[in-house]
């Protein structure tokens, strides 16, 4: 898999190493969390018949309507010749009701285990994952309303009262939002999620006065409520 990281793609590689393999006391195993475009991933793998492996986004903690696709290669390694590598690409869009994806049989376990066959060395197992995170297309929406901000857009928002800022269409309950600014609670969670994506608007209020940072990051909660709706 390429390695492109532009505005719309973000790619990762984990390397998982299973040590003392052969005292596995579960058939079911999780590899660390790691993080790829501001989310945790981990591997998951099954030991029933054959050898499952699959790639778990954690969906779990994440707000309502969440989801990310991707494109993601696990590669289960041959410690004696990498030409024989077990190789498995696969397409898919993660979100609340489809957490995990992967391969339901990716090896027998006899074939795992034989001695000769070079995937557990010293009773160890190595798995690597490669994912290719893709921008949905509203997620794109987003990145350009937020690259989009400009200086004759400051100088608008400027002259408006915050009065007017807070009380035009206002969805509801107007609260702190990370000590930022003042934003209708509804859109907390979905500012939560962009700002993990971008980082670089946590430091808006350093730069600007906060009748923008209030006006801004009720706009920008605005687009994403309004996105998430047309998903």
């Amino acid at each position: 898999m390429e390695n492109p990281n532009t505005n719309v793609e973000m790619y990762g590689k984990f390397t998982w190493t299973i040590t003392n393999f052969s005292t596995l006391d579960s058939e079911e195993l999780y590899s660390d969390a790691f993080s790829l475009d501001g989310h945790i991933w981990r591997i998951l793998i099954i030991q029933k018949g054959d050898l499952s492996i699959f790639l778990d986004a954690g969906v779990a903690t994440m707000p309502h309507g969440w989801e990310k696709f991707a494109n993601f290669r696990v590669i289960l390694i041959n410690q004696l010749n990498h030409k024989r590598n077990i190789i498995k690409d696969c397409s898919h869009t993660f979100n609340s009701k489809q957490g995990k994806w992967g391969f339901p049989s990716s090896i027998s376990l006899g074939e795992l285990w034989h001695s000769s066959r070079g995937f557990i060395v010293n009773d160890t197992c190595v798995i690597e994952a490669h994912i290719l995170v893709h921008m949905l297309e509203h997620k794109k929406l987003v990145a350009e309303s937020v690259r989009n901000i400009d200086n004759k857009l400051v100088e608008s928002i400027e002259n408006i009262s915050p009065k007017e800022i807070i009380s035009t269409s206002s969805f509801g309950e107007v609260v702190d939002f990370r000590d930022i600014g003042k934003v209708e609670k509804d859109f907390i969670p979905l500012l939560e999620e962009v700002c993990s994506q971008y980082p670089l608007l946590m430091d808006i209020k350093k730069k600007r006065s906060q009748r923008f940072t209030d006006w801004a990051f009720t706009a920008l909660g605005r687009v994403l409520h309004f996105l998430n709706l047309k998903k």
